[in-house]
């Protein structure tokens, strides 16, 4: 079943993301500056469309938080735990580049995130005009751009 869900995450046409989760991880994206945010993305997946539900934030446990994250493990197993008793899926994880492009680095391309459908990117370069991009990154190294919307 695993392998059917990857390949369907393959053939993403466009993702829906409501304006109220698009202001929460925008904000809270901008609460953490100068440190990288990072959370995940909850929804479900219809054909080759994808609906946000909600915004998850978890905590950036890394040394160098100005230029990486790393994701508490303990936060990690309880939210994925909770998503499986609540038939949530993760739909996305998403971080922020508090001084770069929302373009993934060598280092987002080198983690095990393809596995998920979607990779959210919030760039702060611009503090007046930050700039969310989504993608999907392969086991290649390779990484495509989807098309969304904010809706509602």
């Amino acid at each position: 079943m695993m392998i059917l869900r990857l390949l369907c995450y393959n053939q993403i046409m466009h993702i829906h993301l409501p304006q109220r989760i698009y202001i929460q991880l925008t904000q809270y994206s901008k609460h953490h500056l100068p440190e990288e945010a990072c959370g995940v993305l909850l929804g479900v997946q219809h054909a080759m469309t994808i609906q946000i539900k909600r915004f998850i934030p978890l905590t950036n446990i890394a040394l160098k938080r100005e230029v990486e994250f790393l994701i508490d493990e303990r936060e990690w197993i309880k939210l994925v735990f909770n998503e499986w008793a609540c038939g949530q899926q993760i739909m996305g994880f998403i971080h922020s580049h508090p001084t770069t492009p929302a373009a993934p680095s060598l280092a987002d391309l080198d983690t095990l995130w393809h596995t998920l459908p979607t990779q959210w990117i919030i760039s702060f370069a611009d503090m007046n005009n930050p700039i969310l991009k989504a993608f999907s990154f392969h086991t290649d190294g390779t990484f495509k751009h989807l098309n969304w919307s904010i809706n509602g």
